[in-house]
């Protein structure tokens, strides 16, 4: 049953009381039947109450849920950009530390080209049979990277 029904119920259960009521005791408290009207009132009464506070209580937890969801929202959009920004840094440093190694590689192949020229040997063979090195006595700026990550990876 609805509260809708019950209202109606004992709005019909008051007139069934006022029907018993007469003009000339309006004002005897002690009439059962007037007693009974006040009751049924203000059990109406507190229903129309509950309703109004229930849906005051459910505008406030929508709300809240609403305001929590929105701050998890932002949360977590800060932490996407957190993480692309974190990510973009990576990519500046790895850029700047390909870059070292480059310059890294050309400087230690200039080294031994200049190593060769000095003493008529490579004594500094990064080389592992490479086709782009094997019809010189030099090593190439590849042949130099390879070597190191090699050396890393065996020995890391």
């Amino acid at each position: 049953m609805t509260d809708e029904q019950i209202i109606a119920g004992l709005k019909d259960l008051i007139k069934d009381r006022e029907s018993f009521i007469n003009k000339e005791d309006k004002l005897d408290k002690d009439n059962i039947f007037i007693r009974d009207k006040e009751v049924l009132e203000k059990a109406i009464e507190m229903l129309q109450e509950k309703d109004k506070e229930i849906e005051k209580y459910k505008k406030i937890l929508a709300n809240n849920l609403a305001s929590n969801l929105n701050e998890s929202i932002k949360a977590k959009n800060k932490a996407e950009n957190d993480l692309e920004d974190l990510n973009e840094g990576w990519k500046i440093e790895i850029k700047k530390k390909d870059k070292q190694i480059d310059l890294m590689a050309k400087y230690i192949n200039y080294l031994s080209d200049e190593l060769v020229q000095v003493t008529g040997k490579n004594e500094l063979k990064f080389c592992n049979g490479n086709k782009c090195c094997k019809d010189s006595n030099y090593s190439c700026e590849d042949c130099i990277k390879q070597y190191f990550e090699r050396k890393a990876t065996n020995n890391g």
